[in-house]
């Protein structure tokens, strides 16, 4: 194959080390490698190198990997398309003749000139460099001139015909407006149009830049700059016979665990669904369930997995409106959550073959919901749009388009040696293909560095992810990668390394690189020796793993260790003088009035009329007998002793009954302290109470502050329940913060009757102690918090009580649960415990489920009380 006098320069450079080059496909990098080191160890001349890169490129140029690399060289880069461009830019574009499907603001698109392309308003991208809102440029995909194109517009009349319109081996890509007659009509009507999945048809819903004061309409535009708002455009590509359209999704969501949901009727919106087989209100269901409506609904459609997105939920109108049409009989589920979507979808990429995506699109509830802006997609890049079409309307999903090679007609069979022998080197060239794809995929996607080297230690093949943590170039030589380690580490890394080629093992450890701005970053390396077939020692492929934060991360970890668990004493103190002073100071409000009564009762006493009448009859001398007998005054002498006498026996009484108080009193603060510090001491001793003492120890802890805000308690046990094996104090610690807890919601409810109902009931082999209130109740979106670290619902909350509690249940081997129907409807908190002695329990990682917002994990289920 002749090449003009530039590609032979260009290729002369790179073979001479004075151009660098990184290429695309692999086997190109280490034919060209090795070609390099022939060249300069002088066993092969410039010119016969040539020749030999000539011969690989006769071979292998097919391969669009490899044409691109060769392109790239040569510095005849291929077109740009599947990216953002300035106005300008897509106009010359236009002018030129080619033909283009185009996404951006509609002030944008309707200043383009006339010419063979399809457009459609919208903001959002997924970008190979990040996805991000644009209003200043337009997103362009080319489209070769040998597919034959064509553009036409369909009216909402004409809809049923646009599948069967399309020729043999066309595709057809159209554009509809949001919200528009024919973008209903389509999405309700689609699957059932003449022709429908023979012709491969795929497009998006244009839409329009989300949270504007004034936002316009959506709009579509058909080869010229009017825009238009209730009509579908597209655009047909007639493909050369050796290539077809292959229509592919990417969709993340599975359906969850929850219940089943049915429509009698299909349609965009709904009133009632069929729950787990009884028909009720679905906006209520929704609201009751406190769903995630970020969320779809996911059912099977024929074995493909098929979203649908929540748009509204109307209250009162008790009407659901939806993204995409719900399909009657179809069984629903609401979908699992997916924690990290970007590694999700960077998972379900590996399938893409990123040389023959003509088109991709994504949804923009993905880019909103799923923390897409910033991030990249890798290959597949186009408009976040507001619904994507594979065939029919889809929601949440990525669409994309393949072009792919296809046996025409007249395709050697093998029957002659020439057909046979093509049709093995074809097979072996879309085997290498296959395989290059793969690996690059794999290697791509990954955070690990993935690296290849010669004999020497020298890098022949590096991933983006070694270069960025390692700052080395795969051309690099004179020490290889190791020339990149820290002093220190190096001769225990040499050593490691020679062992492992000696021995033929595993070379595994850590140390340091040495980056080019002098920091050090720590990684974790492993590496496997590669062997000829006659056993010589070729090189080594290996991983290194940026472990610098886990490092940092162990370093501080065991400093806040330390702190936590200094503070934690002080916390445990601190909470347990407040407890005590607490319920010390409810005790010594009634000590206090008893005190003041009594005191009154002194100071008001009848007992100075004792000392008058000594006094009087002291004065009378030897005539006390004339004085009581004969002087008015002294015959009401009995009389007044009488009333005295009485009056002085009631005053005993009361002060003796006000001291009985004071005692019991006394007594109590005695019994709250010791209780308080049975409640303190740290666990491990386990006893048998009954359940019912066990919940009247912690009301009668509570029992002073309840009467003082004047919260009723009414309390329900079992009596028949048997005695249970637990730690007391750890029970005591839950149900007093449930009795605090519910008392404080009482309180804020603002409500004159404020009630508490404290129930001790079987249930499985359980016993279930719960507190209700009918206090100011619990959000949905809190209580899946209720009982995180940290979490709290009041203004000088901490968010420990709960927490600990939890915990603490745990470690009896129970759990806690909490209802509540919304705000103002009370809440119920639940504390389950075994009715035999707790089992061994699991590590936390295993019994306190799923984790909250900032890794901290939920310490016990939480749901409605069974």
């Amino acid at each position: 194959m002749n090449w003009d006098q530039s590609s032979v320069s260009a290729w002369a450079a790179v073979l001479q080390g004075t151009t660098k080059v990184r290429f695309d496909f692999l086997a190109l990098q280490l034919f060209v490698g090795n070609l390099k080191h022939q060249l300069q160890a002088g066993e092969i001349s410039l010119a016969d190198s040539l020749r030999e890169l000539s011969m690989f490129r006769s071979n292998f140029g097919r391969l669009p990997m490899a044409a691109k690399d060769f392109a790239r060289v040569a510095q005849r880069e291929p077109p740009l398309t599947n990216r953002l461009s300035d106005p300008a830019e897509v106009a010359r574009r236009i002018t030129a003749g080619e033909c283009l499907m185009l996404a951006g603001a509609e002030a944008l698109l309707a200043a383009l000139p006339p010419g063979n392309w399809i457009g459609g308003t919208i903001p959002y991208f997924m970008l190979e460099d990040g996805n991000r809102l644009c209003r200043d440029k337009i997103f362009v995909t080319g489209i070769p001139p040998e597919f034959s194109p064509t553009i036409h517009r369909y009216q909402e009349a004409e809809l049923p015909g646009i599948h069967a319109a399309a020729g043999s081996n066309e595709v057809s890509f159209v554009i509809l407006p949001a919200d528009s007659a024919v973008h209903t009509a389509f999405a309700l009507h689609a699957p059932h149009y003449a022709g429908f999945a023979l012709h491969p048809l795929v497009g998006w819903v244009a839409g329009i830049e989300l949270g504007l004061a004034h936002p316009a309409a959506p709009k579509v535009f058909c080869g010229g700059p009017a825009a238009l708002g209730d009509c579908a455009v597209t655009l047909r590509l007639r493909l050369p016979d050796d290539r077809g359209a292959q229509i592919k999704i990417i969709n993340p969501f599975q359906p969850g665990p929850g219940d089943t949901i049915r429509f009698a009727a299909s349609g965009l919106a709904a009133t009632t669904a069929i729950i787990n087989g009884r028909e009720e209100n679905l906006c209520a269901y929704l609201r009751r369930s406190g769903a995630d409506t970020r969320l779809p609904l996911v059912a099977n459609y024929c074995g493909a997995m098929v979203n649908v997105s929540l748009k509204t939920l109307d209250p009162e109108n008790r009407r659901v409106e939806f993204y995409a049409p719900v399909v009657a009989g179809i069984e629903y589920r609401l979908a699992r959550p997916i924690e990290d979507y970007g590694a999700e979808f960077a998972a379900r990429r590996q399938e893409v073959a990123p040389d023959q995506v003509l088109f991709s699109c994504n949804c923009i509830l993905n880019y909103l919901h799923s923390g897409l802006e910033g991030g990249t997609k890798g290959v597949l890049a186009g408009p976040a749009t507001f619904g994507e079409i594979a065939y029919q309307l889809l929601n949440q999903t990525l669409v994309y388009v393949e072009i792919v090679p296809v046996a025409p007609a007249g395709t050697p069979r093998g029957d002659t040696e020439a057909g046979a022998a093509a049709l093995q080197l074809s097979a072996a060239h879309d085997e290498l293909e296959m395989s290059e794809r793969r690996f690059r995929a794999l290697g791509e996607s990954l955070h690990l560095g993935i690296f290849l080297t010669d004999m020497a230690g020298n890098v022949v093949y590096a991933n983006d992810s070694f270069q960025k943590i390692s700052q080395a170039f795969p051309d690099e030589a004179d020490g290889g990668w190791t020339r990149h380690i820290h002093p220190t580490d190096l001769p225990g890394v040499v050593a490691a390394l020679a062992d492992s080629h000696r021995h033929g093992h595993d070379f595994d450890r850590e140390f340091r690189f040495v980056r080019r701005d002098g920091r050090a970053c720590w990684v974790h390396s492993r590496t496997t020796p590669l062997r000829s077939e006659t056993g010589e020692l070729t090189g080594d492929i290996g991983t290194i793993e940026d472990i610098t934060a886990r490092k940092s991360a162990e370093t501080e970890l065991e400093r806040v260790q330390q702190e936590l668990i200094d503070a934690s004493h002080k916390a445990g103190a601190a909470e347990f003088t407040t407890g005590v002073l607490h319920n010390v100071k409810n005790v010594i409000n009634s000590i206090n009035v008893s005190a003041t009564v009594i005191s009154r009762m002194v100071k008001e006493s009848k007992s100075p009329g004792l000392t008058r009448l000594s006094r009087l009859m002291h004065e009378q001398g030897g005539d006390l007998g004339l004085f009581l007998t004969r002087d008015p005054k002294g015959r009401q002498v009995p009389a007044y002793l009488e009333l005295l006498a009485a009056h002085l026996e009631a005053e005993r009484k009361a002060v003796l009954e006000e001291l009985r108080h004071l005692e019991s009193d006394v007594h109590h603060v005695k019994e709250i302290v010791t209780m308080e510090q049975d409640f303190a001491k740290l666990g491990g001793t386990s006893e048998k109470m009954r359940p019912g003492e066990l919940m009247a120890d912690a009301l009668r802890i509570n029992a002073a502050s309840l009467s003082r805000h004047g919260v009723q308690v009414t309390s329900e046990h079992d009596p028949d329940l048997p005695e249970i094996t637990v730690e007391k104090h750890k029970v005591l610690q839950i149900l007093i913060n449930f009795i605090r807890n519910a008392k404080d919601a009482c309180n804020d409810s603002g409500r004159p009757e404020r009630n508490i109902v404290l129930r001790v009931r079987p249930g499985d082999s359980r016993v279930l102690f719960s507190v209700t209130d009918n206090g100011v109740g619990i959000t949905p979106e809190a209580r899946a918090r209720i009982f995180a670290h940290g979490f709290s619902t009041k203004k000088q909350g901490h968010g420990f009580g709960l927490h600990s509690g939890a915990r603490a249940a745990r470690d009896l081997g129970g759990a806690l649960e909490v209802h509540s129907d919304g705000p103002g409807t009370g809440a119920t908190f639940t504390l389950i415990l075994p009715l035999g002695p707790p089992a061994p329990g699991p590590g936390a990682a295993d019994a306190v489920g799923p984790g909250h917002p900032g890794n901290e994990p939920s310490p016990a289920p939480v749901g409605s009380i069974p």
